[in-house]
């Protein structure tokens, strides 16, 4: 069988299925098909592996493939500055009930399945550039993914044009540095003071993150990939490490409609944690 020609058997993709499920909560729908056999197909290839039961039965006995399973699959590309409406409630309502309750102005944050990087740097530069007198404030940015891969990204801050399509030129020129590569190509490269600001860490959101006492965490277009018992889970995760009256951001084709929780909706994709 030529790889150009690899199909996936219905026993097959529910073993993929499966595993992905325990070890990430993603629940791969029937429609997630032809994304197995596209993400995964490198990785028959490098093996010389003719069948996904080939590959199904060595990455359950290998560790590090295993990570290699994941990484493949849950690649997702994300761009600055994305959902800026979330920037703006921010801007209109966090900030200044900071700026009246704060004396220190301390904002922790975590950014929940970061991917690539680009939404933990967004927050950051946002903070700079609209709080007042942004030396006076401490921001502490924490940024998670279960990937491997896109936390090296995100560590490097590189990225091609296209991830940066939503960012203000004045903010390009402000906080990137322009690679040039070959034949006109060229990327952008993150300043080092700024990817300095952010601590990025491996999580799986199926266990409580290790730190807590946030006043917002990102959780955006993840609660999609869960089925119903994983989103529970996952927002009672949530509910352990954000502090009373702290905010949560989902996606903004996600809500909580149905879930059992302790958040109060303000607006579409906007959460607030009851104070107890």
């Amino acid at each position: 069988m030529a790889f150009q020609m690899l199909q996936i058997t219905d026993a097959e993709f529910n073993k993929i299925r499966d595993l992905m499920y325990e070890e990430t909560g993603v629940f791969l729908r029937d429609t997630k098909r032809i994304l197995v056999i596209s993400r995964l197909r490198k990785r028959l290839e490098h093996f010389g592996m003719m069948t996904f039961s080939e590959y199904y039965s060595y990455v359950i006995k290998n560790t590090e493939e295993l990570h290699q399973f994941i990484n493949a699959i849950t690649t997702n590309e994300t761009f600055f500055f994305r959902n800026d409406k979330h920037f703006e409630f921010i801007k209109k309502n966090i900030i200044p009930e900071y700026i009246s309750k704060n004396k220190m102005r301390n904002i922790k944050i975590w950014s929940a399945a970061c991917s690539t990087g680009e939404e933990p740097y967004s927050i950051y530069i946002y903070l700079l550039e609209n709080v007042p007198n942004p030396s006076t404030w401490n921001f502490n940015i924490e940024a998670s993914d279960i990937n491997t891969e896109v936390l090296e990204t995100a560590r490097n801050g590189i990225y091609i044009p296209q991830r940066l399509r939503n960012t203000p030129e004045n903010i390009e020129k402000k906080y990137f540095n322009r690679i040039q590569g070959e034949r006109g190509s060229y990327s952008f490269e993150l300043r080092r003071e700024f990817r300095s600001k952010i601590k990025f860490r491996q999580h799986n959101l199926r266990q409580v993150y290790p730190v807590n006492n946030f006043d917002i965490v990102f959780l955006r277009n993840v609660l999609i990939y869960f089925d119903h018992k994983m989103k529970d889970l996952v927002i009672n995760n949530m509910k352990k490490v954000i502090k009373p009256n702290g905010y949560l951001f989902l996606g903004h084709a996600e809500g909580m409609l149905g879930m059992d929780h302790t958040f109060e909706y303000i607006e579409p994709s906007v959460y607030r944690k009851k104070e107890v």
